[in-house]
């Protein structure tokens, strides 16, 4: 583990500065209040000709970052050494590696097909063996507004002929990203414009506990909280495209309107305790429909530590907002397999529980109501 390798760095320079007061027993600490890179105001720029099939494409590319930071702070080493018995032990606590990135923007152009041509003669019935793509200018803008990735941790460090790690807990990881834009227009025409939208994407874990007793062959999850969060992804299509009758035919399907394909938010959170019991809470909202998911587990495993299967205890599932694809799907399927899903309302309410490999549904208990 990278984290082992990094406290043995560590000891192998303490330990020579304890040595020099005691031959026997000694402790040493080492703290660094933050070590880090700064770079502000970076760009970069190139034009160039690639000869590709004897004709000339020319590529220009230009980058600029407003900020990029990477460091380490609040870093906190402490140590104790026996050498009668050829063992010692350390405490360590640090931040990082931490990483930033904001204010990016990337511009590309270059000549090449145009990005959905394949899709539309498809759709169009169109092929031929000896057929070329036509090509022509793409401009590529793309911007980013900031990117964290952050990290917290503590723990032990046995120091022996092992050299073992005995005790770690991530307190805090974090991986964000935000405001995030993709521009793609063809040969300057605007009606053949494709654009994707991100604001928020996230992805933290907080008190993060690594049991390194058991039996299991690799360390295993004792305790950890999660949360994932997507807030408003879109996509735009071109005019061409939002035209095409398989396109319209599928938007129909999803309940995409205006050619715009949107999922307005998606959060899970988990919380694992004592590396058994699992709790799940799900929020969806997305254009061809809407869901929650509120769940316990418990997971078993084998004399081995290996995970054998999950047990639902309870999950209460509630589906609702159905675009018309989705709507008929559940209906064919209610069909095929002779099951009534229960409903509350123009909600799908229902109650699992039992194996995840064959688990039983059935209508919410009053108390889950």
């Amino acid at each position: 583990m990278k984290k082992e390798l990094t406290m043995k760095y560590l000891m192998i320079f303490i330990l020579p500065l304890v040595s020099v007061f005691s031959q026997n027993k000694a402790d040493g600490s080492f703290t660094l209040d933050e070590i880090s890179l700064v770079v502000t105001d970076l760009h970069f720029g190139a034009d160039g000709v690639i000869r590709a099939r004897n004709s000339d494409s020319p590529h220009k590319v230009s980058f600029d970052i407003g900020k990029l930071k990477l460091g380490l702070s609040e870093i906190e080493v402490t140590g104790e050494v026996n050498d009668e018995r050829e063992q010692g032990q350390s405490t360590f606590k640090f931040n990082g590696p931490d990483f930033e990135l904001s204010n990016i923007i990337i511009n590309y152009s270059t000549i090449a097909p145009y990005l959905w041509e394949r899709l539309l003669q498809q759709s169009r019935n169109y092929e031929s063996s000896s057929y070329l793509p036509t090509q022509a200018k793409n401009d590529v803008i793309f911007t980013l507004g900031k990117v964290q990735l952050l990290f917290e941790s503590e723990g032990d460090f046995n120091i022996n002929g092992r050299n073992q790690l005995i005790d770690f807990n991530l307190q805090r990881s974090l991986f964000r990203v935000s405001d995030v834009g993709v521009e793609i227009e063809y040969n300057n025409d605007k009606s053949k414009t494709t654009e994707l939208i991100l604001s928020d994407f996230k992805i933290e874990i907080e008190n993060l506990i690594l049991d390194l007793n058991s039996q299991s062959p690799s360390p295993r999850v004792d305790n950890a909280i999660a949360d994932f969060k997507l807030i408003n992804l879109e996509i735009k299509f071109p005019k061409e495209i939002r035209n095409d009758p398989e396109f319209k035919e599928l938007a129909s399907f999803l309940g995409i309107r205006g050619g715009q394909f949107r999922v307005r938010e998606i959060e899970v959170k988990a919380e694992l305790e004592n590396g058994r019991k699992m709790l799940l809470n799900l929020v969806a909202d997305t254009q061809f429909g809407k869901g929650e998911i509120s769940s316990s587990y418990r997971l078993d495993f084998n004399e081995y530590g290996r995970l054998e299967d999950i047990f639902i205890e309870k999950s209460i599932i509630e589906l609702s907002d159905f675009s018309r694809g989705v709507s008929d799907l559940i209906i064919d399927w209610e069909k095929n397999s002779g099951q009534i899903l229960p409903r509350k309302g123009k909600s799908i309410v229902f109650e699992l529980s039992g194996s995840l490999k064959d688990p039983i549904i059935r209508e919410p208990s009053k108390r889950s109501k």
